[in-house]
């Protein structure tokens, strides 16, 4: 049989703590003294907690009493001041008062002194004049009597006078009527003649003016469909190999995105070519001055360039046959010799001219196309070789620039009438008083800010629009009407001192010389010619305009104003503003 398993052995029972053993009577003691020494303690650290609370309370409410009877103080001595100031103002009133008074009681003694004097004064003129017109009255008898004596002898000596007169009169007219009769004859025989010639002429101007207008039109639409064709070809060339070097900021683009645009066309009076250059001045190295009978920068030869006010040359007299006597063709300006630098002037200030057809300009910019940003040409006046009578003629030929001091023109800015495309202006008054600046409707109250900033947007769209026709021709008369009242006077800066205008490029600081004048034109092929005009002058640029769109070749030339902010950003741009 199995063994039974033996049964595990209980746990022993942890023997209990033995109680301590109560304290001796001794450290009962000890600990009672230890809990009275701790309470005292707390107790007197709670009453330093007590009195430093009450030091504060203290200190706080005499800072209090400190401050009410500082403002107090103050209240008081503020209230002495204005009881002094009070009293000030009443002793100055009471003053005013008084000085009235007395400036009253002078005023009305001074005026009743005036009305005595001018009574004493009035009654001694009545006197006089009642004893000169009693003198005169005696004279006027004697004088009568006299005139009546010799009208008598008079009136017998006329009629004596007027038979023979009319005797004399009657034979002059019978031989006045025969030589006026035929004095008559023969003016009307004159007449007609004149008139039959001046028939046949006006006949023949009209038909060679046809002709020459039909030969150009033929021409134009040849070049036109020829530059078509040419443009075709090279637009994808042009648009990856050209890029415009004037932007400002470093960009390279594209100076026709386009597109190349056709070439203008060639005119018959002028050459797009340089003249051959003589045997002397292919030996010369270039001068520091452009001569002008160079290319100019807007491609036309200034060699042969016609102006409507140049004088021709004076044809030497003919002299014996000397062969050391060249002839005109064969002269060849010197290099040397050029006048290179202002004559000494002996006006007292700036130059002036009340020319109408001569408009001073400060300045001249050329721009290669609309998206330049820097000029490529420029003629400042007084600066370098140019003194400061530089003036603009604009004459139904075109626009042309000369330096009148030095009586040099400068040829290679000439532009003539069949180039140009559009003239833009920019006149303050006229601008900005457009009314395409709508007002508000009434009885809204719209937000002065909002309504500035639209109101100048739609000012600016207005002032842009190109007008042609009866349209520019009222435009301009508009515009020489408000420079003869505004601009001609120097009252621009005041008139315009409160308008802000935002520049095209955001700023909205002060705007200075807001006087200064644009004329910008756009010639055919996108260049842009940019004149700065002082106030004074201004009333000359609509008489100009005006001249030059009575000329046949510019009939569809387009007239509009520039915008504010354009305006300002061109100025602040070349550092007029």
């Amino acid at each position: 049989p199995k063994p039974e398993p033996k049964p595990e052995p209980k746990p022993e029972p942890k023997p209990e703590p033995e109680p301590e053993p109560e304290p001796a009577p001794a450290t009962k003691a000890e600990k009672s003294e230890r809990e009275k020494q701790k309470g005292s303690w707390e107790k007197a650290r709670e009453e330093m907690r007590k009195k430093e609370e009450e030091r504060k309370v203290r200190e706080a409410e005499q800072k209090r009493r400190e401050e009410a009877a500082k403002r107090l103080a103050e209240l008081r001595a503020k209230d002495a001041k204005e009881r002094q100031e009070r009293e000030k103002e009443r002793q100055r009133k009471e003053q005013e008062a008084r000085d009235k008074k007395e400036r009253l009681e002078a005023e009305q003694r001074a005026k009743e002194l005036a009305i005595k004097l001018e009574e004493e004064r009035r009654e001694r003129e009545r006197l006089e004049k009642e004893a000169k017109e009693a003198r005169e009255r005696e004279a006027q008898r004697e004088k009568e009597a006299r005139e009546l004596e010799e009208k008598k002898k008079k009136e017998a000596e006329e009629r004596e006078a007027r038979r023979k007169k009319f005797a004399a009169e009657r034979e002059a007219l019978r031989k006045k009527e025969a030589e006026e009769a035929k004095r008559r004859e023969e003016e009307k025989k004159q007449k007609e003649l004149e008139k039959q010639r001046e028939q046949e002429r006006l006949e023949k101007e009209k038909a060679e003016k046809e002709r020459i207008e039909r030969e150009k039109a033929e021409k134009e639409k040849a070049e036109k469909e020829q530059a078509e064709r040419e443009r075709a070809a090279r637009e994808t060339a042009d648009r990856q190999r050209m890029s415009y070097a004037y932007s400002g900021v470093g960009e390279k683009i594209s100076m026709w995105p386009n597109g190349r645009p056709p070439a203008a066309p060639k005119s018959t009076t002028s050459s797009t070519s340089k003249p051959p250059p003589s045997a002397a001045s292919s030996q010369r190295k270039p001068g520091p001055v452009p001569s002008a009978a160079k290319s100019n920068v807007s491609g036309v030869s200034t060699e042969n360039s016609y102006r409507p006010y140049d004088k021709p040359k004076s044809q030497p007299k003919r002299r014996g046959s000397v062969s050391s006597l060249g002839s005109e063709s064969s002269w060849a300006a010197s290099q040397t010799t050029g006048r290179t630098t202002p004559p000494l002037s002996t006006r007292a200030g700036p130059y002036s001219t009340k020319d109408p057809d001569k408009i001073v300009i400060s300045g001249v910019y050329l721009f290669m196309n609309q998206f330049s940003k820097t000029p490529a040409s420029q003629l400042i006046s007084g600066v370098g070789t140019v003194t400061d009578g530089l003036i603009l003629r604009v004459t139904t030929e075109g626009l042309f620039i000369d330096d009148d001091v030095r009586n040099v023109p400068q040829r290679e800015w000439d532009v003539k009438t069949w180039t140009l495309k559009q003239v833009e202006v920019w006149c303050p008054p006229h601008c900005l008083k457009s009314p395409a600046a709508s007002s508000p409707a009434p009885g809204t109250k719209p937000n002065p800010l909002l309504y500035k900033m639209a109101s100048s947007r739609a000012r600016d769209r207005g002032a842009t629009q190109p007008l042609v026709g009866e349209e520019a021709d009222v435009y301009l008369t508009e515009m020489l009407r408000a420079c003869k009242t505004c601009c001609r006077l120097g009252l621009c800066n005041r008139t315009f001192r409160d308008t802000n205008i935002t520049s095209s490029n955001g700023q909205t600081g002060e705007w200075k010389s807001k006087g200064l004048h644009l004329v910008r034109a756009t010639n055919r092929e996108g260049k842009r010619y940019l004149f700065v005009i002082d106030e004074s002058e201004s009333w000359k640029i609509s008489t100009g305009l005006q001249r030059l769109r009575k000329s046949p070749l510019a009939q569809q030339l387009a007239v509009s104003g520039m915008a504010a902010s354009d305006a300002r950003g061109t100025l602040e741009m070349l550092g007029w503003a």
